[in-house]
């Protein structure tokens, strides 16, 4: 948010998918790794 707050321009966009969820945990990483197996 700086950049706004410096008076800069950004581009922004509707995401046409939506991303996985996110790897926080080890228990996360066990269940991605568990996943791809």
């Amino acid at each position: 948010l700086r950049v706004l707050w410096y008076g800069e321009k950004i581009h922004v966009a509707v995401a046409e998918v939506v991303p996985g969820t996110g790897v926080d945990t080890p228990e996360d990483l066990e269940r991605v790794r568990a996943e791809l197996r």
